[in-house]
């Protein structure tokens, strides 16, 4: 015999509409979560949520108007690079007549580096000087075991900020950090703040000028056999003086 089926509940079978998702006489499909939001079932007036997608275009957004804020500011406070100007060929300013007369002339033309930001405009350029009769000694297979004196010459044009109060630290761990009790002496001239680094084979000129910083570096010839300069730099601090202050109003003269 078939009984009555057995109810569970208050209802004894599923109906069409009652489960998630399901569609049925009148159920309305449900709508998609990330769509909407209410305030309970059956609340009138939901809120409508933002696709995820909106969030995140309007934080470009406001990301995009801080960077060109941020940028505005800057630029309002930037000092301006004063009588200097830009240089790509920084070799072809490099003329130094009194490091050429007491070390030697120039061997090559040289090699030029340049780099434009609008913060910053930087040049550099390295030159070998062959001293009169001088041979860089080779071995017997023809490989140099020598070297000639080179000459380093950097140009930075600071058109952001005012490099003055940092100059002095930025010299002194440039060479006290390497080589430490390295003796680094103030000058008076030439620029506004002038600092000189004397080694055994080497000589170092860093100038302030205004937004301008600029470094001379002499380095002798150097036997690889023995590791020793035959260049003396002991008597070329004021011949490097000199040409600074020759490079300078040619730099300036470029502005």
């Amino acid at each position: 015999m078939i009984s009555e089926p057995e109810l569970v509940g208050d209802e004894p079978f599923e109906r069409p509409g009652d489960r998630p998702g399901a569609v049925g006489p009148g159920r309305p499909p449900d709508e998609d979560p990330g769509d909407t939001v209410t305030g309970g079932a059956g609340a009138p007036g939901g809120v409508r949520r933002r696709p995820a997608w909106s969030w995140a275009f309007g934080g470009a957004l406001a990301a995009s108007a801080l960077w060109a804020v941020g940028l505005t500011a800057y630029q309002s406070l930037a000092l301006g690079p004063g009588a200097y100007g830009a240089v790509e060929d920084l070799c072809e300013r490099t003329g130094l007549a009194g490091i050429r007369e007491a070390v030697g002339s120039f061997e090559d033309r040289g090699q030029s580096e340049s780099f434009s930001h609008v913060a910053r405009d930087e040049a550099s350029c390295i030159r070998s000087l062959r001293p009169a009769g001088y041979e860089v000694p080779v071995d017997a297979e023809g490989n140099e075991l020598g070297s000639m004196p080179t000459l380093y010459v950097s140009y930075i044009l600071h058109k952001g900020l005012d490099p003055e109060p940092e100059f002095e630290a930025t010299v002194r761990a440039r060479h006290e950090m390497w080589e430490p009790g390295t003796e680094v002496r103030e000058l008076d001239g030439p620029g506004e703040r002038a600092f000189v680094v004397r080694g055994e084979s080497d000589i170092t000129l860093d100038v302030l000028d205004g937004q301008a910083e600029v470094r001379l570096v002499l380095s002798g010839n150097v036997d690889y056999r023995t590791g020793e300069s035959s260049l003396d730099v002991s008597g070329l601090e004021d011949v490097l003086v000199e040409d600074m202050r020759a490079l300078l109003g040619r730099l300036k003269a470029d502005g």
